[in-house]
């Protein structure tokens, strides 16, 4: 059964994009988060698996799939930052701030912070296994950690504001959360 939910917290996520959107990014922005999603749902479906729910949340999108094999896998999370990335290379001299966020949201869904892209790569080649868990939360802890550095730098040297530790804060949090157990993103064997 295909279905999309709409969080509060997604309609919540966008008047906060649009109220504090000082440089004029939030469209490029929708668009460039549109498709990278639609990259993953491409590569789906050229891989013939099955869409059960898309889940629009805070700062977040999930899309919950049948289980796939790991190779496919691997293809439909590196999908959605391909997308961006070409997009980044094809717009570039045509509308540049449409190419610098594509390459921002990109990049930064290929930190190998679990629930992105990278974290789902890196979950997927550490075979998923206890000592797995242990790199996979030391990584994503190291980038959180970095992107708070840099948050803070930001809103301190070129008073951008404390949004831009966002970022930061919550990879950190859904990380932390999903280390408890109480989140399940998506099924794997058991390792």
């Amino acid at each position: 059964m295909r279905r999309i939910d709409v969080r509060p917290g997604f309609a919540l996520f966008v008047l906060a994009l649009a109220y504090f959107d000082t440089a004029g990014l939030f469209f490029p922005y929708l668009a460039a988060a549109a498709l990278h999603e639609g990259g993953h749902l491409l590569a789906l479906w050229g891989l013939r698996g099955q869409l059960q729910r898309i889940m629009l949340g805070f700062g977040d999108v999930q899309i919950q799939t049948a289980p796939l094999p790991p190779g496919a896998e691997a293809l439909c999370a590196l999908a959605g930052p391909a997308a961006n990335l070409l997009c980044a290379g094809l717009f570039l001299r045509k509308l540049p701030e449409f190419a610098g966020v594509s390459l921002a949201l990109g990049a930064f869904n290929l930190l190998p912070i679990f629930p992105l892209d990278g974290g789902r790569l890196l979950r997927l080649a550490l075979r998923n296994t206890r000592a797995a868990r242990r790199w996979e939360l030391l990584a994503g802890l190291f980038c959180c950690a970095a992107l708070l550095a840099l948050g803070l730098w930001a809103a301190w040297r070129l008073q951008t504001g404390l949004w831009v530790l966002l970022p930061a804060l919550i990879p950190a949090a859904r990380l932390l959360r999903a280390r408890d157990g109480k989140t399940v993103a998506f099924r794997l064997k058991k390792g």
